[in-house]
């Protein structure tokens, strides 16, 4: 059985009743978190968030939806059935004798491989990839820590992801795969029909010639030596919101020394001013690459928190890549919303509901609305700024007449409040 970080952080979740990302309790089934038109309540909780959305997420993405959920509650009753057993392995006797062992693995081994089709139709709901290459489990720890939580995906499988919005390469995880033209090719198509690829830094600089367009390369970490500092050459983006001064504290090694046309540069590194963070659009969607080595700083515990928070809205952005306005801590603005029904019942009031840069829900703030089935609008809300700096997300919950929460919609828009930003109410 392949490493699995669903095995982690869904299966647990869902087998023990328990939140997607662990932590505080949670009393909801898989039944219960069928999202649209059922959804029983507006989240109370970041974990309970997580939870919802990752049922949402399923349910918009998958046509055996009910099937889905069935196989679930079965597998609920058989996981805790075999927990008993390892419950009674343990308090019968420390010390287990081979013929005991063999059978604890063989009906372990039968348990998780058993569960390979459910776990296929569960990554339809997260909306990233990690390749599966070089320091990918280093990358994996680092997204975790962010609360992202992507599922792996080996390169033969490239061609086949559904509904996923951003592929993370590692560090060193082209090596060997810059001559693979499938491999080329793959990366293409995904960025071609509007993925976001983000790339750390490569053993080599010629291997950046893997990415989409063929015309990015410059030196890899077995070609400079590393350093420390780096320049934001435009404070305004969003994916700086988190940092309070332009000079990033981050890891690095390499360079770019060739780029494509219409490519941006977003860093640049402060000894020799060559960039170290690009980014370019390549038909629907958009490259960034970097020679920042974060994963892997973040495993040998090196990574900066300037870097960290980098990385963290870097990827916030990336699922959510239109237009982010951008704030400064205080500023009083109104935050648009594009608010839909997709109930068959009329709301009569909404709840917009305001996530912090680390996931966590900070507000929620009711007004009146009324909307008709299917009807869409853009609505505004008053907020103050908060200190904290990052990126922040919107959700929101329509409710009926009575009161009843009838939809709940995630990540519907995005503001960052940005430590380099003026006290300005432009879009990034």
């Amino acid at each position: 059985m392949r490493e699995h970080r669903l095995l982690g952080i869904v299966m647990v979740a869902i087998l023990t009743g328990g939140c997607a990302t662990g932590g505080e309790s949670n009393t909801l089934s898989a039944r219960d978190a069928t999202a649209v038109g059922e959804l029983a309540a507006i989240p109370a909780s970041s974990d309970e968030r997580e939870w919802l959305m990752f049922f949402a997420k399923l349910y918009e993405r998958t046509p055996e939806y009910e099937e889905i959920l069935n196989r679930t509650e079965e597998l609920r009753r058989e996981f805790a059935e075999y927990y008993r057993y390892v419950e009674n392995l343990t308090a019968q006797n420390m010390s287990i004798d081979n013929k005991t062992r063999e059978e604890f693995f063989s009906r372990f081994s039968a348990f998780v491989l058993s569960q390979e089709e459910l776990i296929k139709a569960w990554e339809r709901a997260f909306d990233g990839r990690v390749l599966r290459n070089a320091y990918y489990s280093y990358t994996t720890r680092l997204l975790e820590s962010l609360k992202v939580y992507y599922p792996e995906v080996d390169r033969s499988a490239l061609d086949s992801m559904e509904y996923v919005k951003v592929l993370v390469i590692p560090s060193g995880a082209i090596y060997g795969l810059d001559e693979d033209d499938r491999f080329r090719q793959a990366l293409e198509n995904f960025v071609a029909g509007g993925g976001v690829l983000i790339v750390f830094a490569q053993q080599g600089g010629h291997e950046f010639r893997a990415l989409p367009g063929g015309k990015l390369s410059g030196y890899g970490w077995s070609e400079d030596i590393s350093s420390h500092q780096a320049i934001v050459t435009d404070p305004s983006q969003a994916i700086f919101a988190g940092q309070n001064s332009p000079e990033v504290r981050a890891n690095i090694d390499g360079y770019f020394t060739q780029w494509p046309e219409n490519a941006r540069i977003l860093m640049r590194k402060k000894s020799s001013q060559w960039p170290v963070m690009v980014e370019y659009s390549y038909g629907k969607g958009r490259v960034i690459a970097m020679t920042l080595y974060t994963d892997w700083a973040f495993a040998t515990r090196k990574a900066s928190s300037s870097e960290l928070a980098l990385i963290r809205d870097l990827l916030t952005w990336a699922e959510n890549p239109d237009s982010v306005p951008v704030y400064a801590p205080g500023d009083i603005a109104m935050v648009p919303v594009n608010v839909t029904s997709r109930v068959n019942v009329s709301s009569r009031s909404v709840v917009f509901i305001v996530v912090d840069p680390e996931k966590r829900i900070i507000a929620n703030l009711g007004m009146n609305l009324s909307l008709a089935p299917g009807e869409s609008r853009v609505v505004e809300f008053e907020y103050s700024m908060p200190g904290k700096t990052g990126i922040y997300l919107v959700d929101y919950a329509l409710l009926n007449s009575s009161g009843s929460v009838v939809q709940v919609t995630f990540e519907a828009a995005g503001f960052a409040v940005s430590g380099l930003a003026e006290h300005s109410t432009n879009p990034a």
